[in-house]
Parts: structure tokens; C-alpha cells; sequence
């Protein structure tokens, strides 16, 4: 016959393990404000991220414009792909220049204040 031994090691790493996941869960460890500080980050990089993709879309919308060594590709769909990606770019151009003003030249504090000040009128 033969016995099954339980590991004790084992079982108190599942405990303390438990303990933790508790413990995060309950208590909130990283403030609000380094929360908001790590939104504010992460905008930040999506913002100059999206300046990037402005720059790719422009160039494919030039390239496939002006670029006539693509003769496997109908001229017609040429115009037509790269005419959309050019005003697909320049759509995200602004809307990167207002995410960009936003995320980078605003304080949180000016935005408290004009929510305060719509709420008083």
C-alpha cells in the first residue's frame, strides 16, 4: 500500500501565495496619482506614436502617387490607395496635433478647474 505524502512546502507556498493576491486586492498599493501620472505616460507615447503613423501613411499615399515603377499595379487603384492614405494621414495629422496639445501642453490642474467651473453655472 502505498501512501501519497503531501508536500507542506508546497502547500504553504499556496498560502502565502493566497495571502498576497488578499493583500493586493485589498490594499491599494501604487497612490491614484502615480495611476494618473502612468495614464498620462502612456498617452504621452500614443501620442508620439501617432505622429509616426501620420508620417507612414503620408509616405505610402506618396508612394504609390508617384512611385511609376509599380506596373503590376492598375494606375486606377494606385490613385485611388494612395489618395486615401494621404487624407487618411492628414485626418490623423490633427488628430494628433489636438491629442499632442492635449497630453503635453494642459496641466491636470487646469482641467479640474474648468470642470469645477462648469459645474458652478
Amino acid at each position: 500500500m502505498r501512501h501519497n505524502k503531501v508536500n507542506l512546502t508546497l502547500v504553504y507556498n499556496e498560502i502565502f501565495s493566497l495571502i498576497l493576491i488578499i493583500i493586493c486586492f485589498f490594499v491599494n498599493l501604487p497612490s491614484n496619482e502615480i495611476k494618473m501620472n502612468e495614464n498620462r505616460l502612456m498617452q504621452q507615447v500614443t501620442a508620439i506614436f501617432s505622429t509616426f503613423m501620420v508620417v507612414f501613411y503620408l509616405g505610402v499615399g506618396i508612394f504609390l502617387l508617384y512611385y511609376n515603377k509599380l506596373n503590376y499595379i492598375d494606375k486606377a487603384v494606385r490613385v485611388i490607395m494612395g489618395s486615401t492614405f494621404i487624407f487618411y494621414g492628414l485626418y490623423r495629422a490633427y488628430r494628433a496635433y489636438v491629442k499632442i496639445v492635449e497630453v503635453f501642453f494642459t496641466d491636470d490642474d487646469d482641467d479640474l478647474r474648468t470642470k469645477f467651473d462648469n459645474k458652478e453655472s
